[in-house]
């Protein structure tokens, strides 16, 4: 972040948010949002309730969280995805967007080192 790059990352539901300088773990915290607190967020074809926490969590100072349920799941903690940008500027279907970008590239980084250890080759081809 000094160097000017914003990280976007899928967090566990026991990460320490800091709402009006309490302490509570996000899967905690859920438990008192709303469904009229939350907004809906399209991204592809999925639909996702989402609230949206901006300020301090357990080892950043300034950050936004999305406490998010697809649409057609209830809003409950087991239910929940809790989604980290360090960039406040971005819109929330921005961060999911980004968020499911990221998690399709960590799939082929998985993949690609799995082949690399059994010797065989790999060929990736990244785009937009």
């Amino acid at each position: 972040m000094k160097q000017g790059f914003h990280a976007i990352a899928m967090l566990k539901t026991n990460r320490i948010l800091y709402p009006k300088g309490i302490a509570i773990q996000a899967k905690e915290f859920a438990r008192y949002i709303e469904f009229n607190d939350t907004c809906l967020v399209t991204v592809g074809n999925e639909r996702y309730r989402v609230y949206r926490y901006e300020g301090a969590i357990h080892g950043l100072e300034d950050a936004v969280v999305l406490l998010a349920w697809k649409a057609d799941q209830r809003m409950t903690p087991d239910h929940l995805h809790v989604v980290l940008s360090t960039d406040r500027e971005l819109s929330d279907e921005d961060i999911l967007r980004y968020d499911t970008q990221r998690w399709t590239i960590e799939c082929v980084f998985r993949q690609a080192k799995g082949q690399l250890k059994s010797g065989g080759t790999v060929f990736a081809t990244f785009g937009r």
